[in-house]
């Protein structure tokens, strides 16, 4: 169970028949205990009940999860989210050209 209050954002893991999955909550449900969760790695958001979500530590992201995380946040029209990953890729890309140099 998660230890910590839900919030849209917040990474978190979950578990769906025996496969387990990462993901950021973008919605929730309070009437029906349920968050929607992006998944990056399917590229889509499913419903999970609060029972089933687990704390996850942020993870690090590469540019091809962002990509992932600006498929979704396009799908759910947030364009706000959307500039933000922006930025962040190009930060992203600019301290691993530092890196390269």
């Amino acid at each position: 169970m998660c230890s910590n209050e839900i919030y849209v954002g917040k990474w978190v893991k979950f578990k769906e028949g025996k496969k387990e999955f990462t993901g950021f909550v973008v919605g929730i449900k309070h009437f029906e205990s349920e968050a929607r969760v992006a998944v990056p790695k399917l590229r889509k958001t499913k419903t999970v009940p609060f029972f089933s979500i687990k704390d996850y530590e942020e993870p690090t992201i590469d540019s091809e999860q962002i990509d992932a995380m600006i498929d979704v946040a396009l799908d759910t029209r947030d364009f706000e989210w959307v500039k933000e990953l922006l930025e962040q890729k190009g930060a992203l890309e600019n301290a691993n050209e530092a890196d390269r140099k």
